[in-house]
């Protein structure tokens, strides 16, 4: 019984040690030392040594700071993407160490994968908020202090209500499972574009994108007066997060992504465009456009662009906006 209790308490520890390992330590050790547990798995008595306890919380106080502000949030978590799991295999293979080493082993290794599942889910999403979602208006700050919030307060229930905290981890590992593409997908666009932003110090290309003929036949044979390839859209509803390109088509603007494996766009007359924002960021270059949508509400689409583009990309909010005016004018 006592096993079957320290597994069920080693499946949330692990899931919040993928978000932040040394504040799981740390409230494991301290509840440990001064007995804040009662029935707390003996075997967790390997935390109860201040020396782990001081590192974990030092080590909590480093990552506290670096993790309220953009960019640094993303390197430490590059940096954590060896260390979490790892981690997390160790407070597995400490817990179950008197136990058989073959199922101690297999224990450890299912305590880093599920560190390693909220480890992606928790670097992807911050990707997303810094480089991938151009919409996105959170802050570091806010999104850091819940993640904070969740491990310290998740860590102390897993203690105290080991089975129904399981239960709960497992339902949100499921869920990370079912995201992991997404999450996935958004790191690998938050690696282009700092290779991109590297490649831009050498100069950024002018000249437009050619819209594969595949995209192009969704337009119905219109002319594209320019276009860029952008990674990520936003405010568009269906296309949040997708990767297409930006047209400007017989003064229509029009944004032509994949859908269900198949093309569609969006699409908005020049003349409800009362002026596109060109918004230089770090590491993308953000293309606004406010428009009306179906219902009569104003909306503001957002497309991100590797900085490769920032030329092209500045020349076509130029163009988006000599269209609108000139319908305007007629």
């Amino acid at each position: 019984m006592e096993h079957i209790k320290l597994l069920a308490t080693l499946l949330p520890i692990s899931l919040t040690a993928g978000i932040n390992l040394y504040a799981t330590i740390a409230v494991v050790g301290l509840s440990a030392k001064f007995d804040w547990v009662e029935g707390m798995p003996k075997s967790l008595d390997a935390f109860d040594n201040w020396a782990v306890i001081s590192f974990a919380i030092a080590m909590f106080v480093v990552e506290f700071v670096v993790d309220k502000f953009e960019f640094f949030d993303n390197a430490w978590d590059t940096i954590s993407t060896f260390i979490r799991p790892a981690g997390a295999a160790m407070i597995g293979m400490a817990a179950l160490g008197k136990v058989d080493p073959q199922i101690a082993i297999i224990g450890a290794m299912c305590c880093g994968a599920v560190a390693l599942q909220t480890h992606i889910a928790k670097a992807g999403t911050r990707l997303a908020v810094n480089v991938a979602s151009p919409g996105e208006t959170i802050s570091n700050s806010a999104i850091s202090l819940a993640e904070d919030g969740f491990v310290v307060a998740f860590v102390f229930l897993a203690l105290n209500h080991p089975y129904l905290t399981s239960i709960i981890a497992a339902a949100i590992i499921v869920l990370l499972a079912i995201y992991t593409p997404k999450f996935l997908r958004w790191m690998w666009f938050a690696i282009k574009a700092v290779f991109a932003w590297f490649r831009s110090w050498f100069g950024s290309e002018s000249e437009f994108d050619a819209v594969p003929a595949e995209e192009m036949a969704i337009l119905d044979h219109a002319s594209a007066d320019g276009a860029i390839q952008c990674r990520s859209a936003g405010g568009i509803p269906g296309a949040k997060g997708k990767g297409g390109y930006l047209v400007l088509a017989d003064s229509d603007v029009v944004f032509i992504y994949k859908k269900y494996f198949r093309m569609t766009m969006w699409r908005v007359p020049a003349e409800q465009i009362p002026k596109a924002y060109l918004v230089k960021k770090f590491l993308v270059d953000i293309v606004e456009i406010p428009y009306t949508a179906k219902e009569g509400k104003e909306k503001i689409a957002r497309f991100a662009a590797t900085k490769t583009k920032s030329n092209a990309t500045a020349r076509l909010v130029e163009k988006i906006n000599e269209s609108a005016g000139k319908r305007g004018r007629d």
